[in-house]
């Protein structure tokens, strides 16, 4: 009796073994899985009244900036509704403080606007 109890231990032992080595993989895998999402940056869209209050411009201003090529434009996220990725507002407002010149300030509006065409979204 006292053999099979070993050797059902020893078994268990070996399972518990396995299964240690299991659960060790699906949690390396999870933290993998969590790290990879955490590194990917969380875009918000940003709304007229959100902009306006973190550039502390006029809406006119902001406008008269979108023509003039110092803002980028808004994307559509609805039928009737746009927004600016909080990043590029952020981006933007970088730049201003760093003091860069108007065309500066161009470029990377016209570089802002072509990386939307390049991004793509992995899910």
């Amino acid at each position: 009796m006292r053999d099979q109890q070993t050797n059902t231990t020893e078994n268990n032992t070996a399972c518990g073994s396995e299964l240690h080595n299991s659960i060790t993989l699906k949690a390396t895998q999870k933290e993998k899985k969590m790290t990879t999402h955490q590194n990917k940056q969380h875009i918000t869209i940003l709304r007229i009244p959100a902009v306006l209050e973190r550039r502390g411009r006029s809406r006119s201003s902001h406008y008269a900036d979108i023509k003039a090529g110092l803002f980028v434009k808004p994307v559509l996220i609805g039928l009737r509704a746009t927004g600016t990725p909080d990043y590029e507002v952020d981006t933007l407002i970088a730049a201003r403080i760093a003091g860069k010149t108007d065309e500066e300030i161009r470029a990377l509006v016209i570089k802002l606007e072509a990386d939307r065409k390049a991004a793509t979204l992995e899910v």
